[in-house]
């Protein structure tokens, strides 16, 4: 059963979604609050970082964005 068919969908889960491609959080903030998701955007990792904590995700997608380490070395700042 996919998630968009499962019962329990996001019910509510908040989700950061980061990536520098303006289409796909575009697309993002279309489909995930259709599974009942809120969503948060940013466009690149280093905003992602920087919103840590600020906002209560629950959940982040699209790792792909953030420069190969980038992600790793801030957060162990």
């Amino acid at each position: 059963m996919s998630l968009a068919n499962s019962p329990q969908a996001g019910k509510g889960i908040r989700i950061l979604v980061a990536d520098d491609d303006p289409a796909v959080l575009e697309l993002m903030t279309e489909i995930l609050p259709r599974l009942d998701c809120e969503v948060f955007t940013e466009a690149n990792g280093e905003g992602a970082i920087a919103r840590q904590g600020t906002t209560p995700e629950d959940a982040g997608a699209d790792p792909a964005a953030v420069p190969a380490g980038e992600t790793a070395e801030r957060t162990e700042e």
